[in-house]
């Protein structure tokens, strides 16, 4: 998949912190080696003083929008995408409407739009815009239509909801099979499907954390999940069930570990001092 590097520094804090623009670069460059990444562009934003920077931001919609193909964002943080909640969710909207995957380095757990409503709804003591917005999401999952651009294996159809691209469903059920059935690792399935040029949606390689989301997408069952709202029989299954429940099992057996092997890896190294 294309990565793309959104980077936000503050200039009377980050330029001097282990976070600087150079240390962001690092890690975007990092991530996309150890997943089979393409990394295509770079866009940062610098914050200066009570002036939040969007610049860069709209920029990059824009080369997005332009250059039409799968994305993935690959962020420091959410306040790395924008420090303003509410900011935050709408530039997580536009990403989602555009198509394009957003993954913070800093662990996120669940979806980073249900996340960032979850957060502001929490925070906002009721207020009734954060709610209107929410709702309004809530309701166009309910009705099954599509937001954005659809998971692999579907298309919006005529009635704006999910339908089956067969091939690629094929593709969906193949890498479940071997996961749950064969035993295989992430790592395994994306060279077994390398290997064999089973291609993603946009004819590219299939990546560890391709496959991975993959194998976390409730989708894959038939069952809507966005903005903190499941609804399950929206559209056709690709798995059942417990082909999905035995995946989710054995992911979340080896999540913690993992968890804490990756962010090992992007922190940057403790310095030694005399008192070590």
């Amino acid at each position: 998949m294309k990565a793309i590097g959104y980077f936000r520094v503050a200039s009377d804090i980050e330029q001097e912190g282990p976070y600087t623009l150079k240390e962001q670069q690092r890690i975007f460059s990092q991530f996309c080696s150890e997943n089979g990444h393409e990394p295509v562009n770079v866009f940062s934003d610098l914050d200066s003083g009570l002036r939040v920077s969007g610049t860069q931001y709209r920029t990059m919609l824009g080369y997005i929008w332009k250059n039409k193909g799968d994305y993935i964002i690959v962020i420091k943080s959410m306040r790395h995408l924008h420090p303003d909640p509410q900011e935050l969710i709408r530039c997580l909207i536009e990403l989602d409407v555009m198509g394009a995957k957003v993954h913070f380095i800093d662990s996120v757990r669940g979806e980073p739009l249900s996340v960032a409503l979850r957060n502001w709804s929490e925070h906002s003591h009721g207020d009734k815009t954060g709610e209107r917005v929410k709702e309004a999401m809530k309701l166009r999952a309910v009705r099954g239509r599509g937001l954005g651009k659809p998971p692999f294996g579907y298309r919006i159809g005529s009635d704006h909801k999910f339908e089956l691209v067969q091939e690629e469903a094929e593709t969906i059920a193949l890498i479940l099979r071997l996961y749950s059935q064969e035993n295989k690792g992430v790592r395994l399935i994306a060279l077994y499907l390398n290997e064999r040029q089973i291609t993603t949606r946009s004819g590219g390689r299939w990546s560890i954390v391709g496959v991975r989301d993959v194998l976390r997408n409730r989708s894959y069952v038939g069952t809507s999940e966005r903005f903190g709202l499941r609804v399950p029989g929206s559209h056709p299954a690709i798995v059942p069930f417990q082909v999905y429940e035995k995946v989710q099992e054995r992911l979340n057996a080896r999540a913690s570990h993992r968890e804490h092997v990756e962010w090992s890896r992007y922190s940057p190294p403790r310095r030694s001092s005399s008192a070590d």
